[in-house]
């Protein structure tokens, strides 16, 4: 932290790699795993996503990004979580809902987008929003990538980066496909 914080794209300028591996492999993979195309995203995330990448820490949920909160909400003790619930206000120790008045607590998480995160947590920075589009299809066998990220090096074609999610995750497809 005593490195002055700049954006991911800077960080990779002034790494002394050669152009090649930033341009053709660090800068693709960044973009993939930060959705972040202006690599505006702070070089501390960016770090610790190269990190997590190397190590092999880096994962898709089983079963796909709404099976995490259910995950989550099963590790705790029953009635300690309340989803659907409109949050008005929070506090360090309490939660204010429409639906149920005040609520105490030990510990919050906020699970929200953005903006609605800003409006509940005053001074909080809003990121800039990065569109991504997911693609979905199938194919009768996979290609030999198997649970590889491929990455468009060159940045030429309209895909930037793509994944054979059934190999990665085989219940995101029905079987045999």
């Amino acid at each position: 932290l005593a490195r002055p914080e700049r954006t991911a794209a800077e960080a990779l300028h002034g790494t002394g790699l050669p152009a090649r591996t930033v341009d053709g492999v660090l800068r693709p993979l960044l973009t993939a795993l930060l959705s972040d195309p202006g690599l505006t995203t702070s070089s501390r995330y960016a770090d610790l996503a190269l990190r997590d990448y190397a190590r092999g820490g880096l994962c898709v949920p089983a079963g796909g990004s709404s099976a995490l909160p259910e995950l989550l909400a099963a590790a705790l003790p029953p009635g300690t979580v309340r989803t659907g619930v409109h949050v008005t206000a929070v506090g360090i120790t309490s939660v204010r809902t429409k639906e149920h008045g005040e609520l105490g607590c030990r510990s919050l998480l906020l699970a929200t987008g953005a903006g609605a995160a800003a409006e509940l947590l005053p001074g909080l920075r809003v990121p800039a929003f990065h569109p991504v589009t997911v693609l979905h299809h199938t194919a009768p066998a996979p290609p030999s990538t198997g649970r590889s990220l491929v990455l468009d090096g060159d940045r030429s074609g309209p895909v930037a980066h793509t994944a054979v999610m059934s190999e990665v995750d085989p219940s995101r497809a029905p079987a045999g496909r």
